[in-house]
């Protein structure tokens, strides 16, 4: 989580981090129980009103983020733990709270998109549908798979995800996983076509590169998770459900059930700190070996930030000076002929070293390192071993 970044309110009631440093921020907003942050023609409001607050206090505080939300002309997702009833998110009941919550989404033509399925906060036998996703109407045609998960949290309130596309629901954004590919068996698969006696090289390099080509589907984990974390999270999976289920069905074990699932947490909570505390720990030790290992690396990436490199005019000038100069060479015109000129071999082999390598694919799904390794075998290809 090195490359993440925390935003926080005032009253240090709500926190935001940032994963993905492709997402732009052009503003954020830290307000007393609330943050907006806009990205991209869209504002995302993030909110926490606390149960213990009167109606007044709550309606007061609702004002204050509906106004704000209100006077932008661009989309709106507002979301959060707002201690707030209605049967449009899922309670059975409606409150005052609830109500007026209702009242200014309407105003404000915003919908809501929980679905009401699972509660979104979970103590024991008590449920509650009190965490609430709204979306103004046209970025709600862009968002899909809106879901309570059932993965442990550590906290009574549970995991709510949602995907949003760029272009409609069919193409969600995200993360691209960089494709991973097995020369070896890159290289048996292209020796095996061409001994079979194929002649379509490009079709063979097509075709060896998706059988050897693999993904990394995993999402990526925090740096404190291993296995023995993966095993008691699993556990206390488990032993949430079993509660859930012996609290459904009033069962005189109840208590027994729930006291396992308490344990459960604290035993997981106790193996995430000692697992920090293990790498903070390894990471001040080995700053101490070398300053510019990876605690200066993880400073360096931090005071990066999310502002975007600006250019003065005069910066810019100068820039497109050097980039399109005035002059041009006279090129030389060489009289048309039929004679076809084949390239050399330190020709050929200088080409292949400037070809760059680590890049996406085309079209066509072939990456450089492919026509790299094919190309430094051309006279060749079909040998016994390949470089």
């Amino acid at each position: 989580m090195e490359n993440s970044q925390w935003i926080k309110d005032e009253r240090m009631d709500v926190g935001i981090m940032l994963l993905n440093k492709k997402i732009r921020v052009t503003e954020v907003s830290c307000e007393e129980g609330y943050i907006r942050i806009d990205i991209k023609k869209c504002q995302l409001y993030c909110c926490y009103i606390s149960p213990n607050i009167g109606i007044d206090e709550f309606k007061a505080r609702v004002d204050i983020i509906m106004r704000d939300a209100g006077g932008r002309i661009d989309e709106k997702i507002i979301l959060g733990d707002i201690n707030a009833k209605s049967p449009m998110w899922g309670s059975p009941r409606e409150d005052q709270r609830g109500e007026y919550w209702s009242e200014w989404i309407a105003t404000l033509n915003i919908g809501v998109l929980n679905d009401g399925k699972k509660p979104t906060f979970v103590r024991g036998q008590s449920k509650s549908y009190i965490d609430v996703t709204c979306a103004s109407s046209k970025i709600q045609r862009v968002i899909q798979n809106w879901m309570v998960l059932d993965d442990e949290t550590l906290t009574d309130h549970q995991y709510i995800t949602f995907e949003m596309s760029a272009a409609g629901p069919k193409k969600p954004i995200g993360i691209k996983s960089k494709p991973h590919y097995d020369w070896a068996a890159f290289k048996e698969i292209v020796k095996l076509r061409v001994e079979s006696g194929r002649e379509d090289l490009e079709a063979i390099i097509k075709e060896a590169c998706h059988a050897s080509t693999t993904r990394n589907e995993r999402s990526r984990q925090p740096f404190w998770w291993n296995e023995e974390i993966k095993i008691k999270r699993d556990e206390c999976q488990r032993l949430r459900r079993q509660a859930t289920r012996t609290a459904r069905r009033n069962q005189r074990n109840d208590n027994e059930h729930h006291g396992n699932y308490k344990r459960g947490k604290k035993e997981l909570q106790a193996l995430i700190n000692k697992s920090k505390n293990k790498h903070w720990e390894d990471l001040c030790q080995e700053l101490d070996a070398d300053i510019w290992g990876k605690g200066y690396k993880i400073v360096t990436k931090k005071l990066v930030g999310y502002a975007p490199f600006e250019l003065t005019t005069e910066q810019k000038i100068r820039a497109a000076g050097k980039l399109f100069p005035k002059k041009t060479k006279n090129w030389k015109k060489e009289a048309p002929t039929d004679e076809v000129v084949t390239f050399t071999e330190e020709e050929y082999r200088a080409v292949l070293q400037k070809m760059k390598t680590g890049r996406a694919s085309g079209l066509d799904g072939v990456p450089t390192e492919a026509i790299k390794k094919i190309g430094r075998n051309r006279a060749n290809y079909a040998a016994e071993s390949y470089e």
